[in-house]
């Protein structure tokens, strides 16, 4: 009788630590899911950074794109302007005021290229 009591408390000594065992691997499955999600959150959280740069960086290369069209543009408005300075300068010697305006309007053209140039030197340096 003695033996088999001894017997049962082992048996329920037994079943103690497999309940025991049963808990610390449920806390720790518990844990891994909650490291899971969190790993899953700061994925989502980093594509959606990621998302917000490369629209950011899309912004910044359309304006970069606008600013070279604007910039050869002008460089198309500055060599048409050259060009109609020489013709004049050529065909209407005696018309001084004329070319004097031609000139004033190339200086303000050269200084808005600079000024562009400068802007893109800046926005080249950021990038």
């Amino acid at each position: 009788l003695a033996n088999e009591e001894g017997q049962r408390r082992k048996q329920i000594d037994e079943l103690d630590d497999l309940r025991r065992q049963r808990e610390e691997l449920m806390d720790i499955e518990a844990k891994q899911r909650a490291e899971r999600e969190d790993l899953l959150r700061e994925r989502e959280a980093q594509t959606e950074r990621d998302a917000k740069h490369n629209a950011l960086i899309e912004n910044l290369r359309r304006e970069r794109q606008g600013q070279i069209d604007k910039d050869a543009q002008q460089k198309r408005v500055i060599e048409t302007l050259e060009s109609e300075m020489e013709m004049g300068t050529r065909l209407l010697e005696n018309q001084t005021a004329v070319m004097e305006e031609l000139e004033g309007q190339l200086r303000d053209v050269k200084a808005r290229e600079k000024e562009v140039k400068e802007e893109v030197a800046a926005l080249k340096a950021e990038f």
